[in-house]
C-alpha cells in the first residue's frame, strides 16, 4: 500500500496515543489533514493558529503528557510563536509539527520562505527539520522523547510538504515505539539527608508545584503527608492535578496564611516547585536566614537558584517521594503546628466571607469567584486567564479530587488570552466533565472568536467573565505610579461581550446583581452550547495578589517593598532580632496588601 508522507505523520502520533490534533489549514499540510481521516484522528480547526498551540497545550496538562499541535509555516509559524513560547517557559511538554517550503523553492523569493528552525529554536527544547519521507516516524519519536524527559517543555519538526507529499510503501517503513518516561530517583544518601532535617523539625511546610504534575506524583505527595503530617501547599501546575482539598492546608492563592505559614517553618520542602516570585524568592521577609530548605527537583541547576539550599536532590519527584514513603521517617507530633496552619486559614476565609457574600452594587470579585466555586463539581476543570481575574479566583478555587484548576498564564512569560481555547480542548477531550473559564474582560478579547469555533464543533464551554470594564492590572499600576488622574489606555468600557457570543449562535447572560448572579451561571452551565456569562464587577477593590505584584516591582523609580519598610524595623535584624523583625515585617505587608480589598480609595 502507498501512503503519502502527511499519513505517516497521522499515524505516528495516533501509536503515540493522540487522538485531538490542533491546526488552522494550510497548503503545506494538507496531506496530514486527509491522513487524519484515514487515522480517525479528531482533527479541530480554529481561526487562530496561537490557538491551536493552547488548545494542545491544555491537553498536555490533562493527559500528562506532550500533545501535538500542526501548523502550516511562514506566518501561521509566527503567529503561533508567543504560544509556543508560553509553553517553553511554563515547561509544558509539547509536540509542533510545522510545514515548510520545499528545498529547492528556498532563497527563490517564493512565499512564506523563512528560516523558521532559527525562529523557534530560543523557545523549545529541540527543533530539527525531517528531509526524509521514511524518517518521518523517527523524528516525530524524537520530539516526544525530548519534549517529556528532563524537564518538560515543546519541540519542534517541521516537514518540506514535498516530503509530506511524497508516496511510499507503508511496509517499507519502521514506526519506533512510543518513548517511555524515564525516572530518575534522589540518591539513597540525600534521601537519609532528608528523613534526618524532617525528624528534627517542629514546624515544617511542603509546596508543591509543577513537578508533581508532570511526573503524575499526586498518590505519592498524598501518601508523604498523611505520613509525615506537614501541611502541604500546591503551587502553579500542581493546581491542575486531581487533588483532595481537605489535603491542602493552605491555598496557595490566600496571601496572608500562605506567608504567614512559610515565614514561621523551620523546614521548607520544595517539591518540583521553584523558588521565585511566587514565594518571594526565598528573600526576607518571607524566608529567614535560620530556616532550612530542601528541595526535589528534576532539573539540577534550578537547584540553589536565587538563594543557596541546605540539600537539593535531582529527582523525579513521583520516583523520589515513592522511595521516600518507603523509609522509615520518626517525625515529632507536628498536631500543634497543623492545627495552627490551619487555623490562621480558616480565620482568614471568615474575615473575607462579608466579601463573598457581599450583596453590594457592582458585584465585588470575591463574590463572583465564591459562587462560581460553590457550582464546581469534584471532576470540573476551571481555567484561569487574564492577570487580575486570575488573582482574584485563586483566593477562592480548590483543588478538586477528579479535576483541577489550570492557570493558562504559567511561566515567566506570562502570556494571556490562552483560556478560550484550552477549555475548548479540555471539553472535547473530557465532554461529560464539567469545563468553566473565568477569565478577565480584556483576556476575553483575544480568543473571542474562537466562541465561533466551539459552537462550529458543538462543544458546550462555560465561560464567567470578570468583567471590570478595563486592563484592571495595569490600570492599577498605573494610577499607582502616576496618580488618578493620569490614567489613559486602560479603559474598555462596558462592553456587551454575551451579545457577541449570542450572535455567533451561543447563549449569552448579563448580569449586575449579586442575586442574578447564581441562576445566570447555573443557566449556563444548563444550557448546552457554548455559553457566557458576562458579570460586570467593581473596579476598585485591589486583591492581595495585585498589591504584591506591585509593591515587588520596581518602575519608574518607585521603589519595592523591602525599601517602603521603615528603617527602625531593619535594624531589628541588624541586631539579632530577626524573628520579630520578620513578624513586624510581615504585618506592614499585610496591611498594604488588604488596605484595598474592600475598594477603599
Amino acid at each position: 500500500m502507498k501512503i503519502y508522507g502527511g499519513r505517516l505523520v497521522a499515524r505516528t502520533i495516533k501509536r503515540f496515543g493522540v487522538r485531538h490534533l490542533f491546526s488552522l489549514p494550510g497548503h503545506q499540510i494538507l496531506s496530514v489533514y486527509d491522513a487524519c481521516l484515514n487515522e480517525t484522528i479528531d482533527l479541530i480547526s480554529t481561526r487562530h493558529e496561537a490557538s491551536a498551540v493552547f488548545m494542545a497545550q491544555a491537553l498536555s496538562f490533562a493527559e500528562r503528557e506532550a500533545r501535538v499541535v500542526l501548523l502550516a509555516g511562514g506566518p501561521e509559524l509566527t503567529n503561533a510563536l508567543t504560544a509556543i513560547a508560553q509553553a517553553y517557559y511554563s515547561n509544558t511538554p509539547l509536540v509542533v509539527i510545522s510545514g515548510t517550503n520545499t528545498f529547492k523553492k528556498r532563497d527563490k523569493g517564493f512565499p512564506q520562505d523563512m528560516d523558521q528552525l532559527q525562529v523557534v529554536r530560543p523557545f523549545t527544547k529541540w527543533a530539527r527539520t525531517c528531509h526524509d519521507v521514511y524518517r518521518i516516524p523517527e523524528y516525530i519519536a524524537t520530539a516526544f522523547r525530548y519534549a517529556a524527559r528532563g524537564r518538560p517543555g515543546p519541540t519542534y519538526v517541521e516537514i518540506p510538504y514535498d516530503v509530506l507529499e511524497t508516496k511510499v510503501d507503508f511496509n517499507a517503513v519502521s514506526f519506533p515505539t512510543k518513548p517511555k518516561q524515564l525516572r530518575p530517583c534522589g540518591d539513597k544518601d540525600s534521601l537519609e539527608t532528608l528523613v534526618s532535617m524532617l525528624e528534627k523539625a517542629r514546624r515544617p511546610v511542603a509546596i508543591a508545584g509543577s513537578g508533581a504534575l508532570w511526573s503524575g506524583a499526586e498518590a505519592e505527595l498524598q501518601t508523604f503527608i498523611e505520613k509525615t503530617g506537614i501541611p502541604l501547599t500546591l503551587a502553579s501546575a500542581a493546581l491542575a492535578m486531581p487533588f483532595p482539598a481537605q489535603k491542602v492546608s493552605s491555598n496557595f492563592g490566600i496571601i496572608r496564611p500562605f506567608r504567614e505559614t512559610v515565614a514561621e517553618a523551620d523546614l521548607i520542602l520544595l517539591l518540583g516547585t521553584r523558588m521565585n516570585f511566587g514565594i518571594g524568592f526565598g528573600q526576607a521577609p518571607f524566608f529567614t536566614s535560620a530556616q532550612k530548605i530542601a528541595q526535589i527537583d528534576i532539573h539540577p541547576e534550578e537547584i540553589d537558584t536565587n538563594r543557596p539550599i541546605d540539600l537539593g536532590i535531582t529527582g523525579d519527584l513521583k520516583a523520589t517521594l515513592a522511595a521516600l514513603n518507603d523509609m522509615h521517617i520518626s517525625m515529632k507530633s507536628l498536631a500543634g503546628w497543623h492545627q495552627q496552619v490551619s487555623q490562621k486559614t480558616r480565620a482568614y476565609e471568615a474575615e473575607l466571607r462579608p466579601l463573598a457574600e457581599s450583596n453590594t452594587c457592582p458585584i465585588h470579585p470575591l463574590r463572583l469567584v465564591s459562587d462560581l466555586e460553590s457550582l464546581r463539581s469534584d471532576d470540573s476543570f476551571l481555567v484561569l486567564d487574564g492577570a487580575n481575574s486570575i488573582l482574584w479566583a485563586l483566593m477562592a478555587a480548590k483543588p478538586h479530587p477528579e479535576g483541577g484548576v489550570l492557570i493558562s498564564s504559567l511561566g515567566e512569560l506570562q502570556a494571556i488570552g490562552a483560556g478560550v481555547p484550552q477549555t475548548i480542548a479540555l471539553k472535547r477531550r473530557f465532554p461529560q466533565r464539567q469545563i468553566i473559564l473565568h477569565t478577565g474582560d480584556g483576556s476575553f478579547g483575544y480568543g473571542l472568536v474562537e466562541m465561533e469555533t466551539a459552537l462550529r464543533y458543538n462543544i458546550p464551554i462555560v465561560v464567567v467573565i470578570h468583567n471590570d470594564q478595563g486592563w484592571g492590572m495595569t490600570r492599577d499600576m498605573q494610577i499607582d505610579f502616576f496618580g488618578k488622574d493620569r490614567e489613559i489606555g486602560n479603559q474598555l468600557g462596558v462592553v456587551r461581550y454575551d451579545r457577541l457570543v449570542e450572535g455567533f449562535g451561543g447563549h449569552g447572560e448579563f448580569v449586575q446583581k449579586p442575586d442574578e448572579l447564581k441562576p445566570a451561571l447555573e443557566r449556563a452551565l444548563g444550557v448546552g452550547k457554548p455559553a457566557c456569562v458576562n458579570v460586570l464587577v467593581d473596579p476598585l477593590p485591589k486583591s492581595p495578589g495585585l498589591k504584591t505584584f506591585m509593591l515587588m516591582e520596581v518602575m519608574l523609580g518607585k521603589e519595592t517593598y523591602l525599601d517602603r519598610i521603615p528603617l527602625w524595623m531593619k535594624k531589628l535584624r541588624a541586631v539579632g532580632l530577626e524573628g520579630l523583625a520578620t513578624r513586624m515585617m510581615l504585618q506592614n505587608l499585610d496591611h498594604r496588601l488588604h488596605n484595598e480589598l474592600k475598594g477603599k480609595q
